[in-house]
């Protein structure tokens, strides 16, 4: 029962009613019989607790810190706390992440902003390449992203997806806004298709496909770990290649499509062609 003191009386919670001053209260059980002391090293049930002195410092500093009392030095804290870096605790480098965070959340707005508008797609999905490939595409149409300040740098600091951008393969999602149909792209950069080369759509999933042969290739590969095959979920899947029949065609991406093949087929070989120019670095 959580009570509110008003002056000397008090109000239960739950009835919004003045309970009996104390003073006028039989006395509980509780009440007439308090708890005996514990000692510090005891837990609720009585059980013994032996604590290192190590873990004796590290309560005493949480409770301190809780004080605002700091008794330990960064130095002594990264020694007793694994992964604690006290350079990450200074004024200027919480600013400096503030202000990059800040950053960030405009240029990720700005960019989905122009793919929505400028492409009608809703970028949904992102991992591997894909991050590398649409901060180049922004960065064509003049969105910059933002660089990582030196505080944070020099603390160690770094892009959780800054190594992605040079993975080989590159997942990126796209949804039409305000339906729930979706289109996954999932490509290899180590495809090596030339540029000149006309992209064809070849059927994987789809009754009557006669690609049987590729789909199994695909499956095998590096692209079929990565690729959405869930046909009991409406899905089905397209291969771009470089033309060629049969398995040896080279595969640049594979389309997983939710109630989009119309899409798939009229857009997704443009769009590809669109990322395809950025899918390796300047």
């Amino acid at each position: 029962m959580v009570q509110f003191t008003v002056t000397d009386r008090v109000i239960d919670s739950k009835t919004l009613k003045f309970l009996p001053r104390h003073d006028d209260r039989p006395a509980s059980a509780t009440e007439s019989a308090p708890l005996p002391p514990q000692s510090p090293e005891r837990g609720s049930n009585g059980d013994s607790v032996t604590l290192s002195d190590d873990a004796k410092a590290l309560m005493e500093q949480a409770k301190a810190t809780a004080r605002g009392q700091f008794t330990l030095t960064t130095g002594e804290l990264e020694t007793r706390i694994p992964g604690f870096d006290s350079r990450k605790f200074t004024p200027a480098y919480k600013n400096a992440e503030q202000d990059y965070m800040e950053r960030m959340r405009a240029y990720n707005t700005e960019r989905e902003t122009f793919f929505e508008e400028k492409l009608g797609m809703k970028v949904g999905l992102i991992g591997g390449a894909a991050f590398g490939v649409l901060d180049r595409l922004a960065a064509h149409q003049g969105i910059l992203k933002p660089p990582v300040p030196d505080a944070l740098l020099e603390a160690g600091w770094s892009d959780p997806f800054e190594a992605d951008k040079d993975s080989p393969t590159g997942v990126l999602g796209i949804g039409i806004p305000g339906t729930d149909r979706s289109l996954t792209i999932t490509f290899d950069r180590t495809a090596s298709i030339p540029p000149d080369a006309k992209l064809k759509l070849a059927g994987l999933t789809q009754d009557g496909s006669d690609n049987g042969p590729l789909l199994g290739r695909i499956r095998t590969g590096a692209l079929g770990k990565l690729t959405n095959w869930d046909a009991a979920a409406g899905n089905t899947v397209h291969a771009v290649t470089d033309g060629t029949k049969g398995p040896n065609a080279k595969v640049l991406a594979t389309i997983s499509s939710h109630g989009m093949d119309d899409e798939a087929r009229q857009h997704a070989l443009s769009l590809l062609g669109v990322l395809r120019n950025f899918m390796e670095a300047p």
